[in-house]
């Protein structure tokens, strides 16, 4: 398609060099882009237009790289995506004539987590899982800490959905909580704790609440003798 650019640009040794705020138009003079650069890579927010100059896409770039959240808009589709410097990862949702269609949620590597499609109001067609976590035991400045890993996310049928660490003395029973982990917050949390004391265990909680139900889950994450 040919068309007009208009913004910073300079011609250094054959090539075209772009900064700031760049602007496309068709050759109607009608604009179907608007893309923000700095040394030549686009950095920011980019936005593209329909002829009848609605917004069909957004994009945001981190030098050069998808980072944070894409929309697309095709016919009765809607698409929301999100890209973590340059990696598909997050949560991924997709709008039918205005309503949910497909839920998913990617790992750092691009691969889903969990998945939803819904066959309709009341139907819906479930993969993966809704938690995903790791432990680690790493060194800090000569001392054993335990690396904890999460990912945050909450499809859109689930009303909430949290996650607690729980600091529990097997001796006593008693417990204190450590650290609440939202599924609103960004899309993972690593986290580094303490290793428990003698004698004491850590648990994780997964609180979940749908319209009909509500329930926790309980799990323990790592004990010392």
């Amino acid at each position: 398609m040919d068309t007009v650019v208009e913004g910073d640009i300079r011609f250094v040794k054959g090539d075209t060099l772009y900064n700031g705020l760049i602007k496309i138009y068709n050759l109607s003079g009608k604009l179907i882009s608007e893309i923000n650069y700095k040394n030549n890579d686009k950095n920011g927010l980019s936005v593209n237009y329909d002829e009848n100059g609605k917004v069909v896409g957004e994009t945001n770039y981190y030098y050069g790289l998808k980072n944070g959240q894409q929309t697309h808009i095709e016919g009765d589709m809607k698409y929301y995506n999100n890209f973590f410097y340059g990696q598909k990862a997050g949560e991924e949702i997709q709008y039918k004539n205005g309503k949910v269609y497909y839920y998913s949620c990617s790992n750092l590597e691009g691969i889903d987590i969990y998945s939803c499609t819904y066959i309709t109001d009341t139907t819906a067609l479930q993969g993966g899982r809704l938690l995903d976590y790791f432990t680690q035991i790493v060194a800090r400045n000569d001392k054993k800490m335990l690396r904890f890993f999460i990912y945050l996310f909450k499809p859109p049928h689930i009303d909430s959905l949290y996650y607690e660490v729980v600091d529990n003395d097997s001796i006593t029973g008693k417990q204190f909580n450590i650290a609440t982990f939202n599924s609103t917050d960004f899309f993972f949390n690593d986290t580094l704790f303490n290793m428990p004391q003698i004698g004491h265990n850590y648990l994780l909680r997964t609180h979940l609440k749908e319209k009909k139900s509500a329930f926790k889950i309980t799990e323990e994450i790592i004990k010392t003798n």
